[in-house]
């Protein structure tokens, strides 16, 4: 390849390249997954407990710590390090308003709406029947 440049081969090559690297994040980024996943059903046991039953009925110890990880994964900023913080470090309100440098009373908040979060993340999708809704059929007469 080096000794003879063909714009083909070189084409050829770091195309394949990049199929590695592609490969090779794809797997780092599953590991990352599988671990943090492995931590959140270990050390947020009071996260899950604190999380809508309905939303993790039927589900395995280990599917629930891959959902709740993905959830929590799908959080941004604020409520995610509010998690991470109150959950997997075990700080205490007090502690994670300070290490946030915010007031204990936006701590609580940030826990309530990243629950609220999650949970929505993990319910059920429900399925749509085809055909009008009963109050829909009620207009159609």
């Amino acid at each position: 390849m080096l000794t003879d440049p063909n714009p083909h081969a070189w084409a050829a090559l770091r195309c394949a390249v990049e199929a590695q690297r592609a490969r090779d994040t794809e797997h780092r980024l599953l590991i990352e997954r599988l671990v943090f996943s492995a931590v959140v059903r270990r050390a947020a046991q009071p996260l899950i407990a604190d999380i809508d039953a309905d939303a993790l009925a039927d589900r395995s110890d280990e599917e629930v710590g891959v959902s709740v990880a993905a959830a929590v994964l799908e959080l941004s900023g604020a409520k995610f390090d509010v998690i991470v913080l109150r959950y997997l470090n075990k700080y205490s309100v007090a502690r994670t308003a300070q290490a946030m440098g915010v007031d204990e009373i936006t701590v609580r908040s940030l826990v309530s709406q990243a629950k609220a979060k999650i949970e929505a993340h993990l319910a059920p999708r429900r399925l749509l029947r085809r055909g009008l809704a009963k109050h829909d059929q009620e207009w159609s007469r």
